[in-house]
């Protein structure tokens, strides 16, 4: 094996040894603050790691400032990403050169129109606000969408949640890789919620808006 392949085999593999840490319970609380963080920078927010803090009580997962998560994921119906992490793992073990990893790659994608976006945030609103109870009133919902191959496009247009659709929750909002938006802030709100209550957020770069929060915190 060329010393080139052995050092990117190896680099993929500590990679997919990380995945499936961040994937695992024991990952959980790095996901949850990773989530807040993600919504925070297409927000534009200043925020240091030290700032988004893994506390409770349920429901709430992630402290930020005034603000009190719950953060959930929407994944495509079909998908396990137990699965996923498990066949990728198995794929970098057994490959002796880097050329083994090759996979085909689908470069196409498909707008999700603001009806669907908001259809699916709104479900999940709700099944979750009947998981506990309904004991939401002071808790801001954070979605992550999380759909393969899908995207907002620039143009689209959306409308805030009633008090009536949010269902009880302070505040309803949405984060996807280069997009966020708060669909509902109530008035008491965290301020920085009810400043783009309504408003698409757009972050287009390669860059991923979600940090490694295991890394050395700094300032974004």
């Amino acid at each position: 094996m060329a010393r080139s392949d052995r050092e990117f085999l190896d680099r993929i593999r500590s990679a997919t040894a990380a995945a499936r840490r961040f994937f695992s319970h024991e990952g959980a609380d790095e996901r949850e603050r990773t989530m807040v963080a993600g919504f925070l920078t297409v927000l534009g927010i200043d925020y240091s790691a030290d700032d988004i803090i893994k506390a409770g009580p349920e429901p709430i997962d992630v402290h930020f400032r005034d603000a009190k998560f719950q953060t959930t994921e929407i994944l495509d119906d079909d998908r396990k990403r137990d699965k996923e992490i498990r066949e990728r793992g198995g794929r970098a073990a057994r490959a002796q050169r880097a050329g083994d990893l090759l996979e085909p790659v689908n470069l196409t994608g498909s707008a999700i129109s603001a009806g669907e976006l908001v259809e699916r945030v709104r479900s999940c609103a709700d099944a979750k606000r009947l998981h506990y109870a309904g004991q939401v009133a002071r808790i801001d919902l954070l979605v992550y969408v999380n759909l393969r191959g899908r995207f907002v496009r620039d143009d689209t247009s959306f409308h805030a949640f009633s008090e009536t659709e949010a269902g009880g929750w302070r505040s309803i909002s949405v984060v996807m890789e280069g997009f966020a938006i708060v669909l509902w802030a109530a008035h008491d709100a965290p301020a920085f919620l009810c400043a783009v209550i309504g408003k698409p957020m757009f972050r287009r770069t390669l860059e991923s808006n979600f940090p490694d929060l295991s890394a050395t915190p700094e300032r974004r």
